[in-house]
């Protein structure tokens, strides 16, 4: 402490600080340093009491000095209570819960905060919450300073609390869209999603945005219920297709057969009596077959294909 001095150039422990007239270094909370030059905090010969960090000086109307502890305890005009303790490395003024680090100025002041060796001790800490992250603030005893911590948020912790299936009809169409209600297990905030829809990470600050009663989903939660509705509704509409194009086909189906029986039938009929011209029917159409008209054929054959293929097709729906 070059720059503090007393009558004889020194302070022991068994003399007062009454005469130190220094320089002194405020530092400011971004760090910043100011040098208040030639200035003595308790003047016993004048009875006066002066802040370098407020630059305000009082009167003194009573003052006692503790010795072991190196502290001023000093009543100014106005009756307030104002504690002065000369430390190692700075001096600790106390007016009333305000404390100010008054600390000693070197000749070789550079701007920098004098370290102190902190001793940190633990205040009330803000429990963090899913969303909201909470903080831990520490004060340290020796010079008052003080610093938090930051505790991140917990997250949601989703469970399933309901599932509800997609349903259809007969006919492929839509009954229910089928939905996910998740609940965390925390908090019991809730979130309700389109079925095969995860809920939001569970990671902090999360989330906030939920689907459940009264909330409003972010827009990806939205975008995800459009998306699996979409595909559900055109699920069922090409369900609602197919199995009205099959009826179609079978309908088609059995009207062709049904014309072609009754024409079937009926050449049957003209031709029954011709095969006892000819010996049996065998020999009837080996005898006949030659002379048939390429279009009757063509129709016989078309008949027959029509015949198999309605039958593949109850097949297949059964």
């Amino acid at each position: 402490m070059e720059s503090i001095s007393g009558t004889d150039g020194t302070y022991a422990p068994d003399t007062r600080p009454t005469t130190i007239t220094g320089d002194y270094a405020i530092v400011d909370n971004q760090g910043q340093v100011t040098i208040i030059k030639d200035s003595t905090i308790v003047n016993e010969t004048t009875n006066n009491y002066y802040n370098p960090a407020t630059g305000q000086q009082q009167p003194i109307t009573d003052w006692s000095y503790d010795y072991p502890s190196r502290t001023y305890t000093v009543t100014t005009d106005s009756n307030n209570t104002v504690t002065i303790t000369y430390g190692d490395e700075h001096v600790v003024i106390n007016e009333g819960d305000i404390v100010y680090n008054i600390y000693y100025a070197m000749d070789d002041v550079g701007g920098d905060k004098p370290a102190c060796e902190h001793d940190w001790q633990a205040g009330d800490k803000i429990e963090p919450t899913c969303v909201q992250s909470g903080s831990q603030p520490y004060t340290c005893s020796k010079c008052g300073e003080a610093k938090s911590e930051s505790i991140p948020a917990l997250g949601h912790d989703w469970q399933v609390l309901q599932s509800v299936t997609t349903k259809y009809n007969d006919s492929g169409q839509l009954l229910q869209e089928g939905y996910t209600i998740y609940e965390c297990s925390r908090c019991k905030e809730q979130y309700k999603t389109a079925s095969g829809v995860s809920p939001p990470p569970s990671g902090g600050g999360g989330s906030g945005g939920t689907d459940t009663p009264g909330g409003d989903g972010s827009i990806w939660d939205k975008l995800g219920d459009l998306i699996g509705g979409t595909v559900s509704g055109i699920s069922g509409l090409l369900g609602s297709v197919v199995s009205k194009l099959l009826d179609a086909l079978i309908a088609l189906g059995k009207t062709i057969l049904d014309g072609l029986t009754a024409v079937v039938g009926t050449i049957l009929a003209i031709f029954e009596e011709l095969p006892q011209l000819f010996s049996g029917f065998v020999a009837f159409l080996a005898a006949v077959f030659p002379f048939i008209p390429e279009e009757m054929i063509t129709l016989l054959t078309f008949g027959l294909a029509a015949v198999v293929f309605v039958g593949i097709i109850k097949a297949v729906r059964r």
